[in-house]
């Protein structure tokens, strides 16, 4: 069983994909970081076209299914997706002020929901970090919100640029852990077969 489990990491190769992605998720989280309005504008016309293809998918759904009930409210639904991917495709700037809005609302409605839940298991061990992420969370969406709209042209593209390439630093530590544990493995047991990493 333990050797069934571990053979996702055999061969020294496992590691390898993983890497590549967390490296490549911290080259464009950095790029972002650089370049916040060019991302901020990217985001946006990306968003614009996921709203707008899965509009359309949407509305030929309706079309194909039109006799099961309820075209009206799935019509409704569709039209919303292509219009507002629409909106946001052929007024980019417009749509990156309304996402980086949103994005400040989430963040301050986000940040005060882990400081009352922080509160709330104030006994557990490892509380206080929610609490701080709660209160910087909720610092954070307040600073954007009072910046705005001038904030429209940093916030989005800085704080996606910064998760991705925390996200991508975080891939790039495990998959160099799968590799440690891997080869410390292919050492250990030698007659398992398995490929030391670079074998």
């Amino acid at each position: 069983m333990e050797q069934k489990e571990r053979s996702w990491v055999q061969g020294g190769r496992a590691w390898k994909a993983p890497l590549a992605v967390g490296i490549l998720f911290a080259l464009i989280g950095g790029t972002a970081i650089l370049m916040p309005q060019l991302s901020s504008l990217a985001i946006d016309l990306v968003l614009a076209w996921i709203l707008l293809v899965s509009g359309i998918i949407q509305l030929i759904s309706v079309v194909a299914t039109r006799t099961h009930g309820g075209v009206f409210i799935k019509l409704l639904r569709a039209g919303f997706f292509v219009v507002a991917g629409l909106l946001l495709l052929f007024r980019p700037y417009a749509g990156v002020l309304t996402l980086t809005l949103l994005l400040a609302i989430f963040l301050v409605v986000e940040g005060i929901a882990e400081v009352v839940t922080a509160v709330q298991i104030r006994k557990t061990s490892g509380w206080g970090w929610m609490l701080a992420s709660g209160i910087a969370a909720t610092l954070l969406g307040a600073l954007i919100w009072v910046q705005w709209p001038l904030s429209g042209v940093w916030a989005l593209g800085l704080l996606v640029g910064i998760k991705l390439l925390l996200l991508g630093w975080a891939i790039v530590m495990m998959s160099l852990a799968v590799r440690a544990a891997d080869k410390v493995e292919a050492q250990a047991h030698p007659s398992t077969g398995a490929v030391a990493p670079g074998g």
